[in-house]
């Protein structure tokens, strides 16, 4: 759909740019008719042609050429005012799809690129460069085309006409904005990386305040946020400024060097054998000509600068752009719905060229079993869970469920039975309802299932109190609801999924003894189906825990039941 709206639109621009001639070849004629009409009267042909349209006054021709010069002017104008409108509505559409994709791209990435991420990085691709791909790329291209056809059309239209005077005036403009741009170009490259790192900055500056602001205020930090942000944009606006100075430049030289060589020609022809009289329509035309190439030669300059002054934050954008997103090359027949044992065997990752996190890791978990993992910090818990989930696959060994390993071609299917609840949970600006149904529209809500939810996570009573009931807003990052409230979206929100595999990851380190196990009793109990694995630092978390596997240092230390966990602690405590 595209590509046939930039050929509509380069068809466009070849329109316009005849146009511009016929516009600027009427003037020669129309400026010698002015000065002496009866000479198209003396014309045997030309004037049969205008007897034909009763036409025989050489006052009322008068009339009749000049409404027909502003009628070509103005159909001229009304062309590019087209062409103006076309390009832009045609760039931002454009940039729209490209940000789309950007942000489609990104979201398809596997877990793993996104842990190598910084986040402000891709929320400035996202926005502020793909803004940038509008503004500082695909507008100065169809601009530079735009005003290239136009150009080229009308100074070869002079040089035809006058092909001594076109060559000068083209070789003086020419070596001046050429040599301007030479000496601009570097110092364009270097604004333009600072545009790009100041974009960033920016986004990651009001994302560590804004998102930290409880502790902004209590530890009294404004100031230091403010200086962040303070600096990243002064940094940018000075060199947004510079590359926008630097596009603008060649303007304050090129106008009055067009006067001055404008008028030595007017000194020159008047001194001529046909005197003033004769040089009138070599002048309008070279006037006309002008008032039309000047500002097309600025917008060429001016967009050149543009386009390199952006190429950093362009480059970034189109680096987001060309990310690959794997797609499997056949549909996998499999069904996971029905799983009886998920299996790890010999399983081991590492980040990159970093230590191994997990190494060698056997382990089988049968359908309806509720295990419990322990461990201390950095022993390999999170990075067990991601193969679990299927968002990283391991470096050695494989996945298993059924005997069929966890691959590209399936992993969605997967991931579909799995509900995952962490001690953070992400809760979105809307309703307590569109947060227990994440990700789903308003319309395609069942909210009898929502309420199920919420009963099997302890949530309801609390709901119920609540003057909007399930409408409630919940603010942005659930900003009115306390942690254990915020726990309990994130178990509702699972139970809503009807989910196969449960993750917990201290997913009920916010509630109260009491609260948790009315919630614990809710997941073990009716469901002997449901698979659980349960993350937890405090050990009555895990009582109702089939078997409990401690990991250390990347390895399975031991697999007991919970009873013996707990003596061994008790043991250790004393």
């Amino acid at each position: 759909m595209q590509k046939r709206s930039f050929f509509n639109l380069l068809l466009l621009m070849i329109f316009v740019s005849i146009c511009e001639v016929i516009s600027i070849g009427a003037i020669a004629p129309f400026f010698v008719i002015l000065s002496s009409p009866d000479r198209l009267l003396q014309n045997p042909i030309l004037e049969s042609i205008l007897s034909f349209f009763g036409i025989t006054d050489s006052k009322y021709l008068v009339y009749y050429l000049t409404i027909l010069f502003c009628f070509i002017a103005l159909f001229s104008s009304m062309m590019r005012f087209l062409l103006f409108r076309k390009s832009t509505t045609l760039s931002f559409i454009t940039g729209a799809e490209l940000g789309h994709k950007i942000y489609s791209r990104s979201l398809y990435q596997p877990y793993i690129t996104h842990t190598k991420r910084n986040s402000s990085e891709v929320i400035s691709a996202i926005t502020v460069k793909t803004t940038a791909l509008i503004y500082e790329a695909i507008m100065p291209i169809l601009n530079i085309i735009s005003a290239t056809f136009i150009l080229t059309a009308i100074y070869l239209t002079i040089l035809f006409s006058y092909p001594l005077i076109a060559l000068c005036f083209g070789i003086i403009l020419s070596t001046i904005y050429i040599s301007i741009s030479r000496l601009t170009k570097i110092y364009l490259h270097e604004n333009s990386k600072v545009v790009s790192k100041g974009q960033v900055d920016i986004i990651k500056a009001l994302q560590e305040g804004l998102g930290g602001i409880r502790d902004v205020l209590i530890d009294g930090t404004q100031e230091v946020y403010c200086k962040l942000f303070e600096k990243a944009n002064y940094t940018l606006q000075t060199a947004q400024s510079n590359i926008q100075f630097i596009g603008g430049v060649p303007r304050f030289i090129i106008e009055p060097l067009s006067i001055l060589l404008i008028s030595f020609l007017a000194l020159y022809l008047s001194r001529s054998e046909e005197g003033m009289l004769g040089a009138i329509p070599v002048l309008a035309i070279l006037a006309y000509s002008a008032q039309r190439m000047l500002p097309l030669m600025q917008i060429l300059f001016g967009s050149w600068a543009t386009l390199t002054g952006g190429l950093a934050p362009v480059s970034d954008a189109i680096e987001f752009l060309d990310q690959t997103v794997e797609e499997s090359l056949r549909v996998s027949s499999v069904r996971f719905h029905d799983f009886k044992i998920i299996e790890l065997h010999k399983c081991s990752f590492r980040y990159d060229s970093g230590p191994y996190i997990l190494k060698n890791i056997n382990l089988k978990i049968s359908c309806g079993e509720t295990i419990g993992i322990i461990g201390t910090t950095g022993c390999g818990k999170s990075t067990l869970l991601d193969i679990l989930m299927g968002l990283i696959d391991p470096l050695e060994g494989f996945y298993l469920i059924d005997g069929i390993e966890v691959l590209d071609n399936n992993r969605r299917q997967w991931q579909n039975l799995i509900g995952h609840v962490s001690q953070n949970i992400f809760i979105s600006d809307a309703s307590l309802a569109e947060n227990i149904a994440f990700g789903l529209p308003l319309d395609k809500i069942n909210y009898e299932r929502v309420k199920l939810a919420a009963k099997r996570a302890e949530l309801s009573d609390t709901i119920d109190s609540l003057a909007d009931g399930y409408f409630t807003k919940v603010g942005e990052r659930g900003v009115r609801l306390s942690g254990g409230q915020r726990q309990r979206i994130g178990l509702a929100r699972a139970f809503y999924k009807d989910v196969k595999l449960l993750i917990l990851d201290e997913a009920t380190s916010a509630l109260d003894e009491s609260t948790e196990d009315l919630v614990m009793k809710s997941i073990c109990g009716p469901d002997s189906k449901l698979t659980k694995i349960i993350v937890a630092h405090r050990l009555r978390s895990l009582k109702y825990c089939d078997k409990i596997i401690e990991l250390q240092e990347g390895s399975v230390k031991s697999i007991s039941k919970y009873e013996e966990v707990f003596s061994k602690s008790n043991q250790a405590n004393k």
